[in-house]
């Protein structure tokens, strides 16, 4: 018997980055009106230990949703980034990079994950690139 897997995510979360070599965090959120959930120096050791960051970025993430609904992590981001397409475009005129990642955990091995393209606009819209960054597996390995 064939066991069902469902392609359904069991987490999920956006996380909006900004990065360059040398960052002013404390800038980047007065820019944004935006405290971040993150901060990691250009040097910093990652969450292995034996990885060191490549630059500094400041980060806000939507971990702490409840929800599996990606439409749902991106309508909180981009009500959080309303009326910032000229701040966003100010810190890349300075340099920074501005992108959108989106963590998917899911319990199968085969994942088809999409965007609409209302979505896709708005990244646009903003000057974000995306990526998504999923895994396969259990929340608890």
């Amino acid at each position: 018997m064939t066991e069902i897997v469902s392609a359904q995510p069991k987490r999920i979360y956006l996380t909006f980055r900004v990065s360059k070599d040398e960052l002013d965090f404390d800038f980047v959120s007065r820019l944004l009106e935006l405290a971040p959930t993150s901060v990691r120096k250009k040097g910093q050791f990652l969450h292995s230990l034996r990885t060191r960051a490549n630059e500094s970025s400041w980060s806000y993430s939507t971990e702490h949703l409840d929800s599996l609904h990606l439409k749902v992590h991106f309508a909180l981001l981009f009500e959080k980034l309303k009326g910032k397409k000229d701040v966003l475009a100010e810190l890349r005129e300075n340099g920074c990079r501005t992108s959108v990642s989106c963590y998917w955990l899911c319990s199968c091995d085969n994942i088809e994950a999409h965007l609409s393209h209302k979505i896709i606009v708005q990244l646009a819209e903003y000057g974000l690139s995306f990526m998504f960054d999923i895994y396969s597996g259990d929340p608890g390995d």
